[in-house]
């Protein structure tokens, strides 16, 4: 989830290279958040600066997710939102590692390949 398409894309790239299957790309958190609702999912990734909905609120807005990143939150000057996230049991981190990170905390690929996301 990312109000920037192309950030959509290449998340959902990552993913898929990864081993995921069944991924789902939204880039508005009201569609995302219809998505959610009644379905089991077994990782989040979203934004957190998006308009409309912050990562944050489509976090609480959402039924139980097992595994949840939030990125652009993991800049030093965002230490309360980092409070939050933890709170939250939320990953906060950079676009850039978060998928990687992902991969480092849950061992190798054959351990996502029947997940849903």
């Amino acid at each position: 989830m990312d109000d920037n398409k192309a950030l959509v894309d290449i998340q959902k790239m990552c993913l898929s290279k990864q081993g995921f299957r069944d991924i789902h790309g939204f880039y508005d958190p009201f569609e995302a958040l219809a998505f959610l609702k009644g379905r089991s999912v077994f990782l989040l990734v979203t934004d957190f600066n998006m308009p409309g909905m912050n990562g944050l609120e489509l976090i609480d807005a959402s039924p139980k997710v097992p595994n949840i990143i939030l990125t652009s939150c993991s800049f030093p000057e965002n230490i309360e939102l980092k409070r939050e996230c933890r709170k939250r049991g939320v990953i906060p981190m950079e676009k850039m590692t978060a998928l990687h990170r992902f991969h480092q905390r849950y061992g190798n690929r054959q351990a996502f390949t029947e997940r849903e996301i």
